[in-house]
């Protein structure tokens, strides 16, 4: 003889452990709280099992780099990838607030992103990608000392600028 469900009383952990899983499947839209506005657990933060990310998004990034290549991802690994991305951007945001409340300022510049970058070690691969900024004038000296040394490697490599104008 079978029990109805709603006869057994539920172990507190099992439903926890339920609504987790739930959490991790389910792509609806948020809670509202009772004012209309986002639920008191988004409001402090990401839901448990949710990304502030969306999943599509990131989904197409990842294919879009061929990282992937043919293989699907799970959504667990999906789920993942959010997170670490999610934890990468406020690292990164926290530290350029360092720099910026250290110059006693209350806007994040550009400088301040490429101080953080130099300055912590888990940021320095994105050297290439967001360098320091220099003047034009030390810009324009430094590409004419590369030039130079290019051309008296390989002198047929550039040609030499002409004083006429065409």
């Amino acid at each position: 003889m079978l029990i109805p469900t709603e006869a057994v009383p539920a172990d507190e952990s099992d439903i926890e452990a339920n609504a987790e899983v739930d959490q991790l499947d389910d792509d609806s839209e948020p809670e509202l709280g009772n004012d209309g506005g986002p639920s008191s657990s988004k409001a402090r933060g990401r839901a448990l099992g949710q990304s502030l990310l969306p999943t599509v998004r990131l989904e197409n990034i990842i294919q879009a780099d061929g990282v992937t290549g043919t293989l699907t991802m799970s959504k667990e690994a999906l789920f993942i990838i959010s997170v670490a991305t999610e934890e990468f951007i406020k690292r990164l945001a926290q530290g350029g607030l360092d720099q910026a409340k250290s110059q006693e300022r209350s806007a994040v510049q550009y400088e301040d992103m490429a101080a953080t970058i130099l300055q912590y070690q888990e940021f320095r691969f994105l050297e290439d990608y967001i360098p320091t900024p220099i003047s034009l004038a030390d810009a324009l000296a430094e590409r004419e000392v590369m030039e130079s040394k290019v051309f008296d490697e390989e002198p047929a490599a550039l040609p030499k600028p002409s004083n006429t104008v065409p």
